[in-house]
């Protein structure tokens, strides 16, 4: 992204990596799992609707019964170490440059 950025009027120190439900689950797992370069290109971050606590949401679609046609069990094993919420917990830190 940076490299095509100036060649569209962009100023490549001001890229934010956003996404929307499940979307914004990657993303921010992109950014908590250091060993890329996905947090090198970036200023910050924008999730928006993005299920983060992905543990208390299962328990929340367990509660009302719908978590077997739910895929996140399956899409997301184990759940802990997809979960932005449990890893930032965890001491994992944002990979967006200063």
């Amino acid at each position: 992204a940076r490299g095509h950025c100036m060649a569209w009027g962009g100023d490549s120190t001001r890229i934010y990596l956003s996404g929307q439900s499940s979307g914004a689950n990657v993303s921010a797992l992109a950014l908590l799992h250091h060993d890329n370069s996905a947090g090198e290109a970036c200023a910050g971050f924008i999730g928006m609707s993005g299920p983060y606590d992905l543990v208390a949401h299962y328990k929340f679609e367990s509660d009302r019964g719908v978590e077997q046609v739910s895929m996140m069990s399956q899409a997301c094993y184990p759940l802990d170490e997809h979960s932005p919420t449990l890893l930032v917990q965890g001491g994992a830190k944002l990979a967006c440059h200063d």
